[in-house]
């Protein structure tokens, strides 16, 4: 037996999909305010400091690569790697410029 098909958009329902993660924006201040919640606020203080400066590209790669030694056997949880990941891509494109620089300098990749 052939039930019809009932489309919501005639039922009038609100719309209940799952946004995908990269469609949800986060600002950078509720990424920060979520690594110090999460016990790495050392490395949410030395992002900020460093946040706008070609030095945070360089901080970014030592975070992703090299964890700090006391992390450094088990790595980053993984909800942490994806803020630090996030906090990345959002200063690449508030500041390009600095993108470009680090990728050409060969021996930071």
């Amino acid at each position: 037996m052939d039930f019809p098909t009932i489309m919501p958009e005639l039922l009038d329902l609100p719309d209940t999909s799952v946004k995908k993660e990269e469609e949800i924006k986060v600002s950078k201040e509720d990424l920060f305010s979520a690594l110090d919640a999460l016990g790495f606020s050392r490395i949410s203080w030395k992002l900020k400091l460093l946040w706008g400066k070609e030095e945070c590209l360089t901080e970014f790669k030592n975070l992703i690569i090299n964890p700090p030694e006391k992390d450094f056997r088990q790595g980053f949880p993984m909800e942490v790697f994806k803020i630090i990941l996030k906090l990345q891509e959002t200063h690449d494109q508030e500041f390009p410029k600095f993108v470009k620089i680090y990728k050409m300098h060969k021996d930071y990749i």
